[in-house]
């Protein structure tokens, strides 16, 4: 007698196979739904210039329109992870997120305290985790720090340009679409270890073309930093997950915790990027974003000293592991 895929519990059902219905389906629904909200959180981003001279306030001041949204929403996945853990992905973001089919391979956590107190013990005694809480914080940091500065900036002299131009350069976020699938791609050959560091220089290497003045070489630097920031931030949140499976077996708690220091150096460094404007210019602004990308790549360089938990320790502590 057969049983029906219906009548098989969801942790034992068959992964979605890359190129199926469902497949196309999760992803469509996951690309709506970042796409959605990351329309939300800087909608306001281009026009922060506008914000300043309407409202007569400083742009340090203005770039709080988006630094208390990205604020709320590091906050509000404090609580989203653990849900996560209890009731599934799935579930929780079928709400928006309704395209997506059902959960398969799920196990549910059992929503007690003790269980959230010891899996949260084993994700902060990881170094590993906080090394790469420490790179979202500050690539994120690093990233919204210049867009939210590079309004004021080309709409000044000499370049002067109107809102509607200025704006078009906000498009490059486009190619951390193609960076982000590269940079996994690369990670699975030749480990995530290797390919981390590489995109966080990366960044440095576009963040210094910026300080240039020709306008195409500020272009071209503001895309080398946006693909280099997209790539670094798939690697290590893909990074967080796997390592969270192998350890404490939650990796949507991990996921959260990651994206809270993430958009807390979103909402920090934001604002400090219009007071450096205010004070310094775009050299103000590079240098304090210039500090923050150091620092990641100084997380990414102690990565590489720290084991994996997929191979034994040794000389070489896993370059391909996690």
């Amino acid at each position: 007698m057969s049983t029906s895929p219906a009548a098989v519990p969801d942790h034992e059902q068959p992964a979605r196979r890359i190129g199926s219905a469902a497949y196309r389906r999760i992803t469509l629904a996951l690309f709506l739904a970042g796409l959605a909200t990351f329309a939300l959180l800087y909608a306001t981003q281009p026009l922060l210039p506008l914000l300043a001279s309407d409202f007569g306030v400083s742009p340090g001041e203005s770039a709080w329109s988006v630094s208390l949204a990205t604020a709320g929403l590091g906050a509000a996945l404090l609580l989203a992870g653990p849900l996560s853990e209890v009731g599934g992905r799935t579930r929780l973001m079928h709400a928006s997120r309704l395209l997506l089919p059902a959960s398969r391979r799920f196990h549910r956590k059992p929503a007690r305290l003790s269980q959230l107190i010891a899996s949260s013990r084993g994700l902060i005694c990881d170094p590993a985790m906080w090394c790469l809480f420490g790179i979202a914080g500050c690539t994120m940091g690093a990233f919204v720090g210049v867009f939210n500065a590079l309004g004021f900036r080309l709409e000044s002299p000499p370049y002067a340009l109107g809102v509607g131009v200025a704006g078009l350069v906000y498009l490059s976020y486009a190619l951390g679409s193609v960076s982000s699938a590269w940079a996994g791609r690369a990670a699975t050959v030749v480990g995530h270890r290797t390919v981390e560091p590489l995109l966080v220089v990366a960044m440095i290497a576009g963040l210094l073309l910026t300080l240039s003045s020709p306008l195409p070489l500020v272009i071209c630097g503001v895309a080398v930093f946006t693909a280099g920031f997209f790539g670094a931030h798939g690697v290590a949140s893909g990074w967080v997950a796997s390592r969270a499976s192998l350890s404490t077996g939650t990796p949507g708690q991990a996921s959260s915790l990651y994206l809270f220091f993430y958009y807390l150096g979103s909402s920090i460094a934001g604002s400090l990027a219009g007071i450096a404007w205010s004070r310094d210019g775009w050299p103000g602004v590079g240098a304090l974003t210039g500090g923050l990308l150091v620092l990641a790549l100084s997380c990414t360089l102690a990565l590489r000293r720290i084991p994996s938990l997929l191979e034994p320790p040794g000389p070489d502590p896993g370059i391909v592991g996690y």
